[in-house]
């Protein structure tokens, strides 16, 4: 692949009008790659472990930043935007936030300045710089768009398709996610090579595609032994999953793979409009099945205790 990786500078700083503040961080950052576009979410714990309040922070995102929000539980933050050579994120803690206090910050934002594509084929690439000196962790993950995957897969150990490697790789056979539990000591620099998944291309998480007749031959005999061992017992009531429809499973899965969403994600996550999620996310609610955090004019959409364990 010709087109050289972009590497986007993501330094965060937290600043304090008291020269005697201190604060110990940790983050935890959440990207979702789409065809052309990431979305980004950026968790930031802020402990004061200073003699004084801390009266704001500042954050660096890239300079094509859109759709930004920035928040926090207690409702505490008064941010403010500002466009020059980058974008910069910036609030005042309504409150100053105590020694000894600590305050949980959540920054999204979408950009297309860290993919660059070359036929099917794309790269996201970034870099970034937590405070070493402050930081306590640095969770990242990231997710790639339904249906694609790297170009070779991860086990057979020479693959130039992803760099570092991941500590950990998850896939529910349609969407695959890497995670890092990265160590605060410097730069952190991020490569993933990806493209659409064929029958002929593997799939990230380390699998070779099968030949289709000896997957479904296979199939049929499961089938075949399925009907065998059930026959003669007493019909069982399906799972309730099983009748929902697609809408809902794809709203369902974006909420389990992102818990504590905001609602108003869910329009760019599904392509759905704001009306339509608005009525999935009430009838999900109404069965039990998604619990809704109404904090201020937000709604957080976590799945329910209940649903989880059927």
């Amino acid at each position: 692949m010709d087109s050289k990786p972009i590497l986007i500078l993501l330094a965060a700083l937290l600043l304090s009008s008291h020269p005697a503040a201190a604060q110990e961080l940790s983050y935890h950052i959440s990207i979702t790659l789409h065809e052309d576009r990431a979305h980004e979410v950026v968790r930031i714990g802020v402990n004061n472990t200073g003699e004084a309040p801390l009266d704001d922070f500042s954050y660096e995102l890239p300079g094509d930043a859109a759709n930004i929000e920035v928040y926090d539980e207690a409702g505490n933050l008064s941010p403010r935007i500002s466009r020059g050579g980058g974008v910069v994120v910036a609030a005042d803690f309504r409150e100053p936030l105590p020694p000894g206090a600590a305050a949980s910050i959540t920054i999204e934002f979408d950009t297309a300045q860290l993919i660059t594509r070359s036929g099917e084929e794309r790269v996201f690439s970034a870099l970034f710089s937590p405070p070493a000196n402050h930081t306590k962790r640095f969770l990242l993950e990231v997710a790639l768009p339904s249906g694609m995957g790297l170009l070779h897969p991860l086990s057979s150990g020479s693959t130039t398709d992803i760099a570092p490697l991941p500590d950990e790789t998850l896939s529910d056979g349609r969407t695959t996610r890497f995670m890092w539990d990265v160590r605060p000591e410097g730069d952190f620099a991020l490569f993933i090579r990806y493209a659409p998944l064929t029958s002929s291309r593997p799939v990230a998480a380390g699998g070779a595609a099968q030949p289709f007749l000896p997957a479904l031959v296979a199939l049929l005999l499961l089938l075949l032994l399925g009907a065998y061992l059930v026959r003669g017992r007493a019909p069982r009531a399906a799972p309730k999953t099983e009748f929902m429809k697609e809408d809902e499973r794809l709203v369902i899965e974006i909420i389990s793979a992102r818990e504590g969403i905001v609602q108003k994600r869910l329009v760019d996550e599904t392509g759905f409009s704001k009306a339509k999620v608005s009525k999935i996310v009430s009838e999900l609610e109404k069965r039990g099945i998604v619990r809704v955090e109404r904090i201020g004019r937000r709604n957080k959409l976590f799945l329910s205790e209940e649903f989880k364990k059927r």
